[in-house]
């Protein structure tokens, strides 16, 4: 029994805490500032890295619903500013009314298919405070093919004076 009581009393110091507290009263309080500092820094700096990564992360792919492929158009050779354009799917359902911008162009994101691209424009007035005309002017249809994964660019003539 002699024997179990010596080994418990070198176990007991070596496991304890107190060795470590005094080590640690030992160290000055400038150099805990010091370790403070360091053990900020470090986390920080792990949480850029953190973040550093996650920005840097290749993106997946695209949700389902997402379209990788579409139309890029320009209405007319000069470009037609304010002008309009209806998109058909070949089963005769209009899929968008697009207007184009100031340069002619216009975008539209579309499954893969066939469509058929009609401009039309509606005439301006013919002097400040007339009525604006009750007609519109419409220009020749152009069928159109999207095929998966690429814009189709296409430049829809027009058949009325820009």
């Amino acid at each position: 029994m002699a024997r179990s009581a010596s080994l418990t009393r070198f176990a007991a110091p070596v496991g304890g805490g107190s060795a470590r507290r005094r080590m640690n009263a030992s160290i000055p309080s400038t150099t805990k500032k010091q370790m403070n500092k360091m053990k900020n820094l470090k986390s920080r700096l792990t949480a850029w890295i953190g973040l550093l990564a996650v920005c840097l992360w290749p993106m997946g792919a695209p949700a389902a619903g997402h379209h990788q492929s579409g139309i890029i158009g320009h209405v007319g050779e000069r470009g037609m500013s304010d002008g309009w354009t209806v998109v058909v799917s070949e089963n005769g359902k209009v899929i968008a009314d697009l207007q184009t911008g100031r340069d002619g162009f216009f975008e539209v994101d579309l499954p893969p298919g066939n469509y058929v691209l009609t401009p039309f424009y509606y005439p301006p007035p013919a002097r400040p405070g007339h009525p604006t005309p009750d007609f519109v002017i419409e220009g020749p249809s152009t069928p159109v093919t999207v095929v998966k994964n690429r814009f189709t660019f296409v430049v829809l003539p027009t058949a009325f004076p820009l």
